[in-house]
């Protein structure tokens, strides 16, 4: 972003204010700043505001930008990008912030589609991508396949935008295909509590719902296939679990009962599917744990949803693994609605583990760092519970004291790209100086 100063429009202001910018070498104040952006040196530059700033104040007046550079984000946002770009900008805000690339074009298609109908508009090839390139180094970072917000300063203006436009809230909602989509805008609403967000995602409780069902099977990981003909899985959404936990969570801040019998439908589709795909115990456990402290779920019938899970995730303990049981150990010692025959299934499952699991799971055991993983949890039980895994910790250790090659490798490979990114980029304190050194002759 520096070596953007050089095409800069700097060189256009009258030079009392270039000369302000070179005092006791101000620029380094402007360029080392967090909120830095070729943005704000397009609108320091402008002679129409300038001119307004005596020159004495013009420092102070920097400073008081980069501290709160909204007015740049709004201006650059109403007059200066395109309709696509904005779009593009509502679609990051929702799916997260550090996204695959890849993982934005469905989302950001679908909302396309829907403005497009809804409003008449045309859209065109290529939009994803001319988005990208056009949005690159102004609102958004897009390098190595991911795209993000080039600071936390525009990713919080786009929120307040998102938050107080209650137009652009629906646009979201229903063209979502994600998931989190609509729990993104649920946080939002409660990092603006004075907005017009909280109201509104209110009032449209059906349509959330609605949204919500339509969702609720959607994928959550992306599957690529590996030249070995393997295939290596990428999240896109959150799990099953995280997605009854949001609905509960909705559930209990509006005391809804259609959003309860909602999450009590998906509760017993995520216990039946575990007998074909298996329980994510980590993820059942913090939907578990998500049920204390809300009253009126309690109240309503969600104890009943509790006990399906938790009875469902007892049923299926001979399949945790290490990572699993310090999780299942640590919860079962804070269990909302713990019983005794809880306590006797989880005893018995642990002791089994003990006996014979760990040691089928040190023989599958296949790569460095899924030893690691599984040293670590072992450690985590012998310190926190009192089990003796000693010998079976120092056996992993044996077998695999020598570094996984292929870790290595990439982890060699990104350093190496890291590098060679940073040489790229890199510009030094002199290069900067001979960049603005130039404005002191008035050129």
């Amino acid at each position: 972003m520096v070596k953007e100063l050089e095409s800069s429009t700097i060189s256009d202001l009258p030079q009392p204010y270039k000369e302000t910018i070179l005092a006791d070498e101000f620029f380094f104040h402007i360029i080392r700043h967090d909120h830095f952006n070729p943005r704000l040196i397009e609108w320091l530059s402008s002679r129409s505001r300038v001119v307004a700033i005596p020159v004495p104040s013009y420092q102070a007046y920097i400073s008081d930008l980069l501290k709160n550079p909204q007015a740049i984000w709004a201006h650059a946002f109403r007059n200066q990008i395109s309709e696509p770009a904005r779009a593009l900008l509502f679609t990051i805000y929702s799916v997260g912030n550090w996204t695959d690339a890849q993982d934005v074009a469905f989302p950001f298609t679908s909302l396309r589609r829907h403005q497009a109908a809804k409003y008449h508009w045309r859209t065109a090839p290529r939009e994803l991508r001319d988005a990208l390139e056009e949005m690159d180094g102004g609102f958004l970072s897009y390098h190595s396949g991911h795209v993000t917000f080039l600071n936390p300063s525009i990713r919080e203006f786009i929120g307040s935008l998102i938050a107080n436009e209650p137009e652009i809230v629906r646009d979201i909602i229903e063209s979502a295909v994600r998931f989190k989509q609509i729990q993104h805008l649920w946080e939002l609403s409660g990092a603006y509590p004075s907005s017009a967000l909280p109201e509104h995602l209110r009032s449209n409780a059906s349509l959330i719902l609605a949204t919500l069902a339509r969702l609720l099977n959607a994928p959550e990981i992306r599957w690529d296939k590996q030249r070995d003909g393997s295939t290596t899985g990428h999240p896109i959404d959150m799990s099953a679990e995280w997605r009854i936990a949001f609905v509960l969570t909705v559930a209990e801040t509006w005391h809804s009962i259609p959003f309860l019998d909602f999450a009590a439908q998906a509760a017993d589709s995520l216990v039946q599917s575990w007998t074909r795909s298996g329980v994510n115990f980590g993820a059942t456990v913090h939907l578990l744990a998500e049920f204390k402290g809300k009253v009126w779920v309690q109240q309503n019938g969600g104890g009943r949803i509790y006990r399906a899970v938790l009875s469902g995730l007892l049923d299926n303990l001979e399949s945790a693994h290490a990572t699993d049981w310090s999780s299942l150990l640590a919860f079962s010692e804070a269990a909302p609605d713990w019983t005794e025959a809880d306590k006797d299934r989880l005893a018995e499952a642990f002791d089994q583990y003990q006996t014979n699991g760990v040691d089928d799971e040190i023989l599958n055991c296949s790569s460095s760092n899924e030893a690691s993983a599984i040293v670590d949890a072992l450690d985590t039980m012998q310190t926190k519970f009192g089990v003796d895994f000693a010998m079976k910790i120092s056996r992993l250790n044996e077998e695999f004291h020598e570094p996984d090659p292929s870790d290595d490798f990439r982890r060699g490979s990104w350093n190496s790209s890291a590098r060679d990114n940073a040489e790229r980029e890199y510009v030094s304190d002199e290069d900067i100086r001979q960049m603005f050194g130039t404005l002191a002759d008035g050129n």
